[in-house]
């Protein structure tokens, strides 16, 4: 198979001169966590690593290795769950950052965050590589595809939320041999989500309410199942990524000419 935007199989001579004509650099960040009884804990990396792939071939962006462990912090207390502090994550990510944009002069630097909560640490480094004048981007991989997705998922109350129909869809198209099967029910949510999602962020509300999964459900994953399907997954990859890949090259466009 041919991987032609993969830093890590090019040798030295060749990275240096494909980065120099590539539009980007796309970091995908992951993580290890608890999803319910019936997904695997490495489901971010597994998508990453089909998804970021598809990204850079429309894009014509090399990709770095994705992170794979991150901000877990409100998903702590189930076994093989990592947790990296976001401090040290944005450490982390920024000196990442800065090898391909200082030292290898990379056009521009792309996040792609397949764990939601890995972009509070992005967010800091992405203001402060912009103030110093580089061009960066953070995607949020499933806010995009819980937006593409929409039209196809069953549960609309809880098919969006963690290990439910819209993620559990993704892995059954991508991963299935990853799932346990067969799938359960799934587990309806419990009342502290409702009150979380009052004061949610980005809603335009003028509060932020905080919580830990605990207090959402108790396997680690919630919403129905019932309506999970690879034929769905298919659907929301393929329109995800078009409108990812699409996103990605309208802003570079913009950004290399000052629109």
């Amino acid at each position: 198979m041919n991987y032609p935007f993969d830093i890590s199989r090019m040798t030295g001579p060749a990275y240096a001169q494909k980065v120099r004509e590539s539009p980007a650099v796309l970091l995908p960040l992951a993580s290890q966590e608890i999803l319910g009884t019936h997904g695997p804990l490495g489901a971010d990396l597994l998508v990453s690593n089909h998804i970021t792939p598809q990204i850079a071939e429309k894009t014509r962006c090399l990709y770095a290795p994705a992170i794979p462990y991150g901000d877990t912090l409100e998903l702590g207390g189930w076994e093989g769950t990592v947790h990296i502090d976001s401090r040290l994550l944005e450490g982390y990510c920024e000196a990442v950052a800065r090898a391909f944009l200082q030292r290898d002069k990379a056009e521009a630097m792309v996040f792609i965050a397949y764990h939601s909560l890995n972009l509070k640490a992005v967010d800091a480094v992405c203001r402060k590589l912009k103030h110093e004048g580089y061009v960066v981007l953070a995607v949020d991989w499933w806010r995009a595809a819980g937006q593409c997705g929409k039209k196809w998922i069953r549960d609309q109350a809880g098919g969006f939320g963690h290990g439910a129909e819209l993620t559990t869809s993704v892995l059954m198209a991508l991963e299935s041999e990853t799932l346990q099967q067969p799938l359960p029910s799934g587990e309806p949510p419990m009342n502290g989500l409702s009150r979380a999602q009052k004061h949610q962020f980005n809603r335009g509300d003028a509060f932020q309410a905080y919580g830990n999964f605990s207090e959402y459900c108790t396997t680690g994953a919630w919403g129905d199942l019932a309506g999970a399907s690879q034929e769905k997954g298919l659907l929301i990859i393929n329109e995800t990524v078009e409108y990812i890949s699409s996103t990605i090259l309208e802003f570079l466009h913009s950004s290399r000419n000052g629109i």
